[in-house]
């Protein structure tokens, strides 16, 4: 057999091979091979971490500050019921936590807990969110301290969404020492509509510190429409009133 002639027999032979090969080759590699994505468990593609950074949503724990928890507190509301309330700052800039649960521990003089409430709460970026508990009930034990705590990871996502322009003035404090009443002005300077508003009030000492705090809501906010706010106690204030804060809370 001439070399010319063996040579055409391996050449059909490779192509034959080629063409066999090339779909299998194909086909293992799709069926093996996975594009990156944010939930594989694996850091790939642009990934700063773990399934998290780059293109991702879910944004990695050095990208982030932690919250910071300033400060919590109880109030009585009557014999054996507390409203609890914890000033958690979320200072990032474009990073907002959309779920996380905590738990609120109501303690008597003996550092017994006598009382639990859970939630969760959600933190907007740049923004003070007060978690409010009301009406906690300590089955007529004498609450004289209270801790809060995270249960769960912070879990942070990228977050660049305008928040709503929400105007308060004309904060009036009345009867402080029988029944107090708080009065002030709400107005929506968002571009549309809020469904839906709740509104934390916190009254401070002459000392700077919270000593009582109410929860009230607005089911509908209209744009340039003035509201007003009403929020009531039960009982007198323990000291004269320095400083009314009300932050609002949008479920954004």
């Amino acid at each position: 057999m001439s070399l010319w002639s063996q040579r055409r027999k391996f050449e059909y032979a490779a192509v034959a091979i080629l063409v066999i090969l090339i779909p299998i080759i194909l086909i293992g590699y799709s069926y093996f091979h996975r594009a990156p994505t944010c939930f594989d468990g694996a850091q790939n593609g642009d990934e700063k971490g773990v399934d998290c950074g780059g293109a991702c949503l879910k944004l990695c724990d050095f990208q982030t500050i932690p919250l910071i928890q300033r400060w919590q507190r109880i109030s009585r509301v009557s014999a054996g019921l507390y409203n609890a309330l914890a000033y958690v700052e979320n200072s990032n800039q474009d990073a907002a936590i959309l779920n996380i649960s905590y738990l609120f521990k109501l303690y008597d003089e003996d550092g017994v807990v006598i009382a639990k409430r859970e939630g969760t709460a959600a933190f907007p970026p740049k923004k003070i969110s007060p978690i409010f508990e009301g009406a906690i009930d300590t089955g007529q034990r004498t609450a004289v301290r209270v801790t809060f705590e995270f249960t769960a990871d912070q879990v942070w996502e990228k977050y660049s969404k305008p928040q709503p322009n929400i105007s308060l003035t004309d904060k009036v404090a009345t009867s402080t020492d029988s029944i107090p009443r708080l009065d002030v002005y709400a107005e929506n300077l968002s571009s549309e509509r809020i469904p839906h508003v709740d509104f934390i009030a916190i009254m401070y000492d002459e000392k700077g510190n919270a000593m009582a705090f109410s929860r009230t809501a607005i089911n509908k906010m209209e744009r340039n429409a003035p509201q007003d706010l009403v929020f009531t106690w039960r009982e007198p204030f323990p000291s004269p009133v320095s400083k009314i804060e009300v932050i609002p809370e949008v479920n954004f």
